[in-house]
């Protein structure tokens, strides 16, 4: 559905010349009814910490929310990621949001969630979480990105260890996010 609506939007536009690297992953715009939320994790072993970012967009890459936060350091980054997305999941909710494409770029989470198999390893019980979590919002779609696409999210989640967290924006970020939002949402 969305391949047949970027042709569709593609056709409605004249089209600009770009050059981009091949293979070159940017980040895409979700349907009319729906909010994108990108999340990341970091690790931060000199404070003994992991890093959140998530970041809120709608329809028109306008940001709705975002969030820089910091947990104890789980014992691998699978855990991390998993944390990550739990609280993406919840930050959702928090929003009221409804139709919502989740996007995150370890793919090892991303499978496990869209897996219809339960999951054994040490992160299962918080995927468990997520997939309960996400039976509140009317519909959710689990994504893998490459980094490339989750700049923003990666941002927020560095962005978590000089300022107080947890930390919520609701229509506004920092202004170098913002600008990398903005480089996002029409590259």
């Amino acid at each position: 559905m969305r391949k047949r609506l970027l042709v569709y939007r593609l056709a409605q536009e004249p089209p600009i010349l770009e050059f981009r690297p091949i293979g070159a992953t940017r980040w895409y715009p979700p349907q009319t009814s729906q909010h994108k939320v990108n999340y990341d994790g970091a690790l931060s072993k000199e404070i003994w910490q992991a890093e959140v970012g998530v970041v809120v967009r709608d329809a028109d890459g306008r940001v709705c929310g975002a969030l820089s936060d910091r947990t104890v350091l789980p014992r691998t980054v699978e855990e991390v990621e998993a944390i990550v997305c739990r609280k993406a999941v919840w930050f959702a909710l928090q929003l009221g949001l409804a139709e919502v494409v989740f996007e995150g770029d370890f793919e090892t989470i991303v499978t496990a969630i869209n897996s219809g198999s339960p999951c054994y390893s040490s992160f299962g019980h918080i995927l468990d979480d997520v997939k309960a979590l996400a039976l509140n919002l009317v519909s959710t779609t689990f994504v893998h990105v490459k980094r490339q696409g989750n700049v923003v999210a990666d941002k927020l989640a560095k962005a978590s260890k000089t300022i107080p967290c947890p930390h919520f924006w609701s229509n506004d970020i920092p202004s170098d996010v913002q600008q990398l939002g903005i480089h996002d949402s029409i590259h």
